[in-house]
């Protein structure tokens, strides 16, 4: 919405980038400039000295561009708009966290033009503190219930819409799903995503339909509580392998390799054939809304709030602890 109210003010120039959890190449700095002159280029081609300059100092695009030269080019592309507007939203997913906030310290230091730079982030301290001397307003959006409300109002009837079981329901019960997913969501669009899962997962059946509905949880804990509850007995060993490997992995993980990792006995410090998954995608059934899988081929934990829900204390699946 702000991006097109933005769109409607005529040849500005406007760039937008997600640091995007699920795809570890847009959860860099690096990736961050990029993304933002490419977007500015493209609303001004014209303006296309400084990126000719750039491509041939990178020998004719042979060379990759350093961190400085896409700084130095993002500002000059600024420069040449007689008013910007620059939206990065999640910024608490970039993994090069203290790089990016010094980055925006200098953006802001560049003060050239009309320059107008918005940033979107759950409330994390390092980030407050870092900003609180260059961000001349907060919005503070667990402030706002009635707007964040009707965006979940929005999304809860887009995605049932979208829903190939859900959709096919009969109106009523759809209008009873769509209640009370609203008026529980309590402005969690997590929470909304994950109650969706699970009822999709019995869009087939009217009584468990009704029965999820009547047990939906109050909040993201229970949400995961139940979640981990509902994994068979014979996948709950693999589960949690799984979601220790996830939880506690430095660099992301490729679905290939996480398959092998199910396999893996430690009391006999080899691979047990019998636990060999029949396809790795079985991985994203088996702990389902808990990871994702993300473009390019890595599994990661679906919500920076799932790894926060294991770190907090040990988690039971079945009789074993993670």
């Amino acid at each position: 919405m702000i991006v097109e109210n933005v769109q409607s003010k005529g040849p500005i120039g406007l760039a937008y980038y997600y640091f995007d959890i699920l795809d570890v190449k847009k959860r860099t700095v690096e990736g961050l400039l990029s993304s933002l002159a490419l977007r500015l280029y493209t609303c001004n081609p014209s303006n296309h000295t400084a990126v000719d300059q750039l491509y041939r100092n990178c020998k004719d695009g042979v060379d990759k561009p350093s961190g400085q030269q896409l700084e130095d080019l993002l500002k000059q592309l600024i420069s040449g708009f007689k008013e910007t507007y620059i939206v990065i939203d999640a910024l608490d997913e970039c993994k090069e966290l203290q790089e990016l906030l010094k980055l925006l310290k200098r953006i802001h230091g560049w003060q050239i033009g009309q320059c107008h730079l918005l940033v979107t982030s759950r409330k994390e301290q390092v980030i407050v503190k870092s900003l609180e001397h260059v961000a001349p307003k907060e919005i503070d959006l667990s402030l706002m219930p009635v707007e964040v409300d009707n965006d979940i109002k929005k999304y809860i009837d887009e995605v049932l819409e979208e829903s190939e079981g859900l959709n096919s329901l009969d109106s009523e019960l759809k209008k009873e799903i769509k209640e009370l997913l609203k008026a529980k969501a309590n402005g969690m669009f997590r929470w909304v995503a994950c109650q969706i899962d699970a009822l999709e997962c019995c869009a087939n059946s009217p009584a468990a339909l009704k029965g999820t509905l009547e047990m939906l949880p109050e909040d993201l804990e229970t949400t995961y509580d139940q979640i981990l509850g509902r994994i068979h007995q014979t996948n709950q060993m693999r589960a949690v392998k799984l979601l220790y490997w996830l939880v506690f992995a430095i660099e992301p993980l490729d679905i290939e390799e996480l398959a092998i990792v199910v396999q893996i006995d430690v009391e006999k410090n080899g691979l047990d054939v019998k636990e060999k998954l029949g396809s790795p995608t079985d991985i994203l059934k088996i702990c389902s809304s808990l990871v994702a899988l993300s473009e390019d081929g890595t599994v990661k934990l679906a919500h920076a709030s799932v790894k926060e829900y294991f770190l907090k204390e040990p988690r039971k699946i079945g009789t074993r602890t993670i």
